[in-house]
Formats: C-alpha cells, structure tokens, sequence
C-alpha cells in the first residue's frame, strides 16, 4: 500500500503572469508618471531532491509563480515553466499556481523545475492631485474579492487591541492619501530595522510591539494600520534593486538575496499606489520620513514584483509523492536571477496555435494563468472542450479559490485533477451536475450550454448589463427554451455573437479555441 507524503517549505519564486486589462506600464495619466520603463527577463531553478534510499512516485510540485499584475509599475508578458505544468490556477488575490507532476525521482536523483518570464518595469511618480480625491469605495467593494483588503490577514493582524489603539491615533478628517501618508511616516521612523529572527518576518503585531523587524515588518504594519482604518490595503512581494550593484545587460545577474516586501493602498479612479516604507532617511542624525518613497518608485531602485500575499498564502511550493518504502524529497534554492533585455521574443505559449484564428486570445489568456495546456506545449485549439477544462477555465477567470471540499458527484474523484475546480464551479452554480450525481467532466459542451454558463458567471460578478437584445441568427428558432434568455443575455454583451454565416450553432459543440474567445470578451465585458 502507497503512502503520501507532504512537504510544505517556504521559498520565493518570482514568475510574472501578462494580463491585457492592466495599464501599461509605458502609458502616464493624469494622476502618475512612468519613469523610464526597462525590458527584463527573470529566471529561477528549484532543485527537488530525493535524499532518501528509495524511489519516489507520483511527485506533484505546487509553484506560486507569480501574480497578474494589476499594479501601474510592473506589465508581465509572458512565462514559461518546464517542465509543463498539468494545469493552472489563479486566486482570489492574483496569485498564480502551477502543478507539475513528476512520476518518479529515484534514490539520489535530482529535478528541476525552472520558470522564465518576461516583464516590463519602470519607475513611477504620482502628481499632487492626488492629495485632494475623495475616496468612495462603494464600487470597489461590490467586488467580493476585494474584501480582503479591509481585512485581518496573515501577519496583517489588523484587529489586534495593539494596531486598532494606534489606528484610533490618526486624524481621519484627512483625506485618503494624506491619512496613508501619516501611516507611513509613523512606519517608517518608528520601526528599527533589525535582522535578529526574533524580530524578522513576524508580521504586523510584532513590529507594534517590539519596534522591530525587517522589509515584511514596515509593509505588513502599514497595512495592517490601513485596513484598521477600513481602507484597503495589501502587501506585495519581489525583489528591490538599486544602483548599488548596477544590472549587467545581456547576463544573467544573481539577484537570490534582494527578496524585498513592500505595500500598496488603494485610491479609486486611480488604482493601487505603491508604498515604501523601509528606506531609512536620516537629517542631523534624526530618523525623517522620506516622500521621495511614498506614491513613488524610483527607476534606479527597481521593484520586480511577484506577488501579493493572501490570508491562506504559507508557502510558495508545496509537494507531495508517494512511496512503497520510506524515502524523503527535499526542495533547494538554484538561479534566481534577472538579465535586462532590449527586447522580447513574442512568440506564442503553444507550437500549434501560431496559425488558429484564436491564438492571440489563447496566448493572453494562458499567460493570465487562465488556460493550460492540453498535453505539454500543445493547446489543442480544434478539440471539443470539456465539462472539467470549461469549469477550470472559468473558475481561473472569476479568481475563485478552488474547493477541495464540499459537493460531490459520482464520477468525480477527489484525487482527480479538475476536482477541486469542478467543486468549485458547482458550488457557485455555474456548471451543475445531473439528478442522478453525476458531472460528466469529460463530455464537451454544447454551445447553448456555454451561453447558459456565461449568464451564471455574470450573476456571480452582478455585472450590470444592458436592455436584452434579440438575436438575429438564420438558426434562432434551434435554440432550446431553456438556453434562449441566456443566449440574449451573452448575445447583447457581446460576449457570444455567433459564426460565420450568421448562424449560432446552438447545439454544436464548443471549440477549445471558441472557449478563449467566449472568456476573454467576458473579461471585457466585466470590465
């Protein structure tokens, strides 16, 4: 009988995701300035080693490998895992995962997996308006997901009697961004920076009380202080560069020991607003905030984003196996390491997709970690996509944390690998199983079915949408009774608007590349 074996060991992995609907990080606004935006390729090796006598099986490496990015400094174009991952998935706050599966490391046997990615990054200087808007989070937080971000969190403990009593300390008559400049003059000159591991990396009520701590100590105080205040806040987390050790062009740069944490607040009409409070400013040896570093980044002290820590978010890899006799993997740091580039290769994420009239909304979706592959490099673009990828696509799409508990059908089984999407998708009504219990996660999906599918995905978002339009479609009359409103709903939106032909195809099936397609006008859509 097989045993399972789970390691949970903390390290970071920086793998930057693209996402279309982001501002790039080349255009300025009103509200900020982009300085002096650079191209950067980054790279990281982890080494799973089998340090036991006996073989391990069935090795499945859960990576954090990055964070769609929705911070104004950072553009994330493209990744690459290997080996291929057997699927993706995105959370609640952006963070993206990959597992991989591994069928055998053998006694003494090392695996590697390795990420690159591709990103933009600037500089970013915000102008003096902002000091004056007025700050209703009403539409933000119709949005479920963003009520995190007025929450206790891990090492954000934000209800503690300690941070609640120095958050009553502030002036809230102010507005938003002068209050958030009062937090950060308080964190950055009340906390000592101090590498001692009783201080470090022990979260927001330790820095309160202690005084002490390193970069997660300022960022998770100043959001902790943020969020007591009922304003929303998160810690972000990467690497911080500066012109200390200048980046050498076309090689690779070891960069293992400049992992940094930092904070952004949120500022409506405007977006999330980076903070950094751990750069120690000294006048006539007196500690003095700097406002160079709030509502700023500078373009010679470069911050590569990676991720936006979350309440569930321990551990940045995970990995389980099993074994017929005892052994032991282990997990060790290789390359981290970032090469400034002039340009990128713009290649597309799957050999079969270059001439599909969809490959461009694959490419984007996939590096948004919203789709995955099929088999390893292919998408497989013409195939008939089923019930389990269309609930995992979609489930990636809404940034719902999949569920390993909860409903449960016949013909689903709990080690298989949509499961926990599938529990997901059924629990928010979105892909329903039969009245027998069962899903059918390989059967394909009529394209009534998708449209059907969509208009629950927009009762989830509540996405306001316009007067129901009637579709025009020569084959209207072949679409069911039960699919018709849905069919208007998606059809008005502009989310389905038929084929070739002027025809819809209501019981056709739903192409792989029509399901990329049907998602990313949703994104659109909810935008």
């Amino acid at each position: 009988m097989k045993n399972k074996k789970p390691i949970l060991i903390l390290i970071v992995i920086v793998m930057l995701m693209q996402l279309v609907m982001v501002p790039l990080v080349n255009a300025d606004t009103s509200d900020y300035r982009i300085l002096e935006a650079q191209n950067y390729k980054i790279r990281n090796n982890y080494q799973l080693i089998n340090t036991g006598d006996h073989e391990a099986f069935s090795v499945k490496a859960t990576v954090l490998v990055g964070a769609v990015s929705d911070s104004p400094y950072q553009q994330n174009i493209s990744y690459n895992v290997t080996p291929w991952p057997k699927y993706t998935y995105v959370d609640s706050s952006g963070n993206i995962y990959a597992e991989i599966i591994i069928d055998k490391i053998k006694s003494g046997e090392t695996k590697t997996i390795t990420v690159e990615k591709e990103v933009i990054n600037s500089g970013i200087s915000y102008s003096d308006n902002i000091y004056e808007l007025d700050a209703d989070y009403t539409e933000f937080q119709e949005d479920s997901n963003n009520g995190q971000y007025f929450e206790a969190g891990d090492k954000v403990e934000t209800t503690a009697p300690e941070i609640s009593a120095k958050a009553a300390d502030f002036d809230t008559s102010k507005t938003l961004v002068e209050l958030m400049r009062d937090i950060y003059d308080f964190v950055n000159t009340y906390i000592t920076y101090d590498l001692d591991p009783r201080y470090a990396n022990k979260g927001a009520l330790s820095a309160i009380q202690t005084a002490r701590g390193v970069c997660d100590e300022y960022a998770t105080l100043f959001t902790a202080i943020g969020r007591a205040l009922n304003l929303p806040a998160r810690v972000v987390t990467g690497y911080w560069l500066n012109d200390d050790e200048p980046l050498r062009d076309g090689v690779w740069n070891d960069i293992s020991t400049n992992a940094h944490a930092w904070a952004e607040f949120y500022l409506p009409e405007v977006g999330w607003i980076p903070v950094e409070p751990t750069f120690i400013y000294t006048v006539n040896g007196v500690r003095t905030p700097s406002h160079d570093y709030f509502a700023n980044l500078k373009s010679d002290e470069v911050h590569l984003l990676h991720g936006y820590p979350q309440n569930k978010l321990k551990s940045d890899i995970s990995i389980n196996y099993s074994y017929y006799k005892s052994t032991n993997v282990e997990i060790k740091f290789g390359q981290q390491a970032v090469m400034p580039v002039d340009s990128f290769s713009n290649s597309y994420a799957f050999t079969d997709i270059g001439s599909n009239w969809a490959k461009d909304y694959i490419n984007e979706l996939y590096n948004q970690g919203i789709l995955f592959a099929k088999q390893p490099g292919l998408y497989k673009p013409a195939d008939n996509i089923t019930r389990a990828e269309f609930a995992a696509y979609l489930v990636n799409t809404l940034k719902l944390d999949p569920k390993t508990s909860g409903i449960t059908f016949k013909d689903v089984k709990d080690s298989s690998d949509y499961a926990a999407f599938i529990k997901t998708a059924a629990a928010h009504n979105l892909i329903l199983g039969d009245p027998q219990g069962y899903f059918k996660p390989n059967d394909p999906i009529t394209r009534q079915d998708a449209a059907t599918i969509m208009s629950r995905a927009i009762e989830v978002l509540d996405i306001d949408h316009a007067v129901l339009l009637e579709p025009e479609f020569a084959d209207v009359n072949q679409v069911s009774t039960y699919a018709e409103k849905a069919v208007k709903l998606i059809y008005s939106m502009q989310i389905m608007t038929g084929k070739p032909g002027n025809v819809f195809e209501p019981k056709s099936f739903t192409t792989r590349a029509e399901a990329s397609k049907i998602l990313d006008n949703f994104i659109d859509a909810a935008e």
